[in-house]
C-alpha cells in the first residue's frame, strides 16, 4: 500500500526517497528500498528516473521549490532558508552525500538555474559586464552553498532570520564596501 495517496508518481517515488534518507546513510539506500517503501514496481520508478541520484535532485528541487507560490512575501532566499530549517535533518543528512554525485553539486546545479532564471526574469543585461550570466550564477550558487553547508555543520544554531539577515548582507555588500566600512582609518 503506497504511503499517500498522490496523483504524481515522481512526488510518491521522491517522499519514499525522503523517508529513506531520514532513517539511514544515502549510499545505502537502493531502488528497491524506494520501491518497497512506496508500493510500486522497480519499472515503475525507472520509468520517472535514471537513478536513485536523479530522484534525490527532483525531490530536493521539490522541496525547495514547494509552496513558493503560497509564501506571503515572495523572497525566495527567505522561503528557501525557511525550508531548510524546518527540513534539517533532511538536509543535514543529504550534506553527508560526497563524490562525484554530491549533494553540493546537486544543489549547485539547482541554485544556479535558479539564479540564472531571476536574471532572465528581470532582464538583467551582462554585454558589459566583466562576467556572464552563468558566471554570476554559479558564483552566487556557490555563495549560497556555503551558508548553508555551514549553517547545517553548525547544527543550525543560527535562527532562519540570522542566515537571511546574513544572505542579504552578503548578497548587497562588496568586499570593498565591507572593508571600508570596517577600517579603522575612515
Amino acid at each position: 500500500m503506497p504511503l499517500y495517496n498522490k496523483v504524481n508518481m515522481k512526488d510518491l517515488l521522491s517522499e519514499g526517497l525522503y523517508l529513506l534518507v531520514l532513517e539511514k546513510p544515502f549510499e545505502k539506500i537502493t531502488v528497491k528500498q524506494i520501491c518497497d517503501k512506496t508500493g510500486v514496481i522497480r519499472g515503475t520508478f525507472y520509468n520517472h528516473f535514471m537513478d536513485k541520484y536523479d530522484a534525490l535532485e527532483y525531490l530536493t528541487n521539490r522541496l525547495i521549490i514547494e509552496g513558493f507560490d503560497q509564501s506571503d512575501d515572495g523572497d525566495l532566499a527567505k522561503h528557501i532558508i525557511q525550508v531548510f530549517y524546518d527540513k534539517k535533518e533532511f538536509f543535514t543528512h543529504a550534506f553527508t552525500i560526497t563524490g562525484q554525485n554530491s549533494f553540493a553539486s546537486m544543489l549547485e546545479h539547482i541554485f544556479t538555474s535558479a539564479y540564472t532564471s531571476v536574471f532572465d526574469r528581470l532582464d538583467v543585461d551582462f554585454s558589459k559586464a566583466p562576467v556572464t550570466k552563468d558566471y554570476l550564477a554559479r558564483y552566487l550558487a556557490s555563495s549560497t552553498i556555503f551558508i548553508f553547508r555551514d549553517w547545517t555543520k553548525h547544527n543550525f544554531q543560527q535562527s532562519p532570520e540570522e542566515i537571511y539577515k546574513t544572505f542579504q548582507f552578503l548578497c548587497s555588500y562588496s568586499l570593498t564596501d565591507i572593508v571600508y566600512e570596517n577600517t579603522h582609518n575612515n
